[in-house]
């Protein structure tokens, strides 16, 4: 069962009229959301299905994301005959998908605090030498950065270390998001 979940028509100032149709099916992993575009004067745009959805809240996150790349966005005046559509294949699903952007929010931030943690977990034996070292950089703010170089230099030791697992010795190119500034010799962060 293949149930069409949202329905829509449109035009241009050219006189092109279109239908575009987003359907929901379950699959042997999880649902699919596809769509299809029917239109009379061009060639339809396709649209890659997006498979592996585990929930409704996957649904919720794929219809916003499919809607966007085709132009438009999820009115949230939808959610409830969706949901309603939705039902009729899951109402567990349904239920998620009516609640998507609450679940959506509440994953994203449990994400953002364990990449926060695991992030403080791997800085946590440098911490104090990295707080040490950046005080000889200045803290008068920037005027188009925003910070200053004591916030950068601290960025970039950070940044640093992610990716390597050590402190940085010897020259390096201080670059932080649109900041660079110029070459600091970092040799003595480890004395």
């Amino acid at each position: 069962m293949k149930p069409m979940i949202l329905s829509f028509a449109d035009a241009n100032m050219a006189g092109f009229s279109w239908r575009w149709e987003f359907y929901v099916e379950r699959k042997a992993k999880g649902f699919r959301l596809s769509a299809r575009q029917v239109v009379c004067e061009d060639i339809p745009t396709v649209v890659d299905p997006v498979d592996g959805l585990r929930d409704g809240a996957d649904i919720y996150r794929a219809l916003d994301s499919m809607l966007c790349d085709v132009g438009y966005s999820l009115n949230q005046d939808d959610v409830p005959e969706i949901s309603r559509r939705i039902a009729i294949l899951d109402p567990k699903a349904a239920d998620e998908f009516r609640r998507g952007q609450e679940i959506l929010d509440a994953r994203d931030e449990a994400e953002a605090a364990r990449r926060a943690s695991e992030r403080d977990r791997k800085l946590a034996p440098f911490r104090s030498r990295i707080d040490a070292y950046v005080l000889r950089f200045s803290d008068a703010p920037f005027r188009n950065y925003g910070g200053n170089r004591r916030v950068f230099a601290r960025a970039f030791i950070e940044q640093y270390v992610l990716e390597n697992g050590r402190l940085p010795t010897g020259e390096h190119h201080i670059r932080v998001g649109g900041y660079s500034g110029g070459s600091h010799d970092f040799t003595d962060l480890h004395s």
